[in-house]
């Protein structure tokens, strides 16, 4: 079996053989690695200790031109309407008939050029991967989270036997 944090997408393969118990249980996984990455992605996109004036008496440490280390991560970014934050959205974890188990993370389609230019950049402002910063840090945990509620689907698979 793989689990598998891309982005903040969660996969689960190999488990096709297993039975109904295992994979229910790789869905519940899934579903709670994917609350615990929105509740991650929610702590990278909700910062409030600067705002736009701040920021710009800072020195736009955003930009190109005069990027500077304001937080760690350095991928923080400051809240200012919450659209951005309130954009996040979780897809309903699904399966497969190779038993792939997945779902996502992902900014809703209205935010998704402000998502764009905040996690690649733009000319002028350089860019917070954050998401990327979510799996880099968290992807270990995020994993944990499924494999041990299959661990458990397994076990007592193997105690029925």
């Amino acid at each position: 079996m793989q689990i598998q944090i891309d982005g903040i997408t969660t996969l689960t393969e190999g488990i096709d053989n297993c039975s109904k118990r295992v994979m229910h249980s790789a869905i519940v996984g899934v579903t709670k690695a994917l609350d615990r990455a929105l509740e991650l992605s929610r702590a990278e996109l909700n910062e409030t200790d600067h705002s736009l004036k701040d920021l710009a008496a800072l020195g736009h440490p955003y930009s190109k031109a005069n990027p500077q280390v304001i937080h760690d991560p350095d991928t923080i970014v400051h809240a200012q309407t919450g659209d951005y934050i309130d954009a996040l959205r979780v897809s309903k974890p699904t399966s497969d008939a190779y038993g792939v188990v997945g779902g996502d993370v992902h900014v809703a389609e209205e935010q998704a050029q402000l998502d764009r230019w905040i996690q690649q950049g733009t000319t002028k402002m350089r860019a917070r991967p954050w998401m990327q910063d979510v799996v880099d840090n968290h992807g270990t945990e995020l994993s944990n989270i499924v494999q041990a509620e299959i661990e458990v689907a397994v076990a007592r698979d193997a105690f029925r036997k």
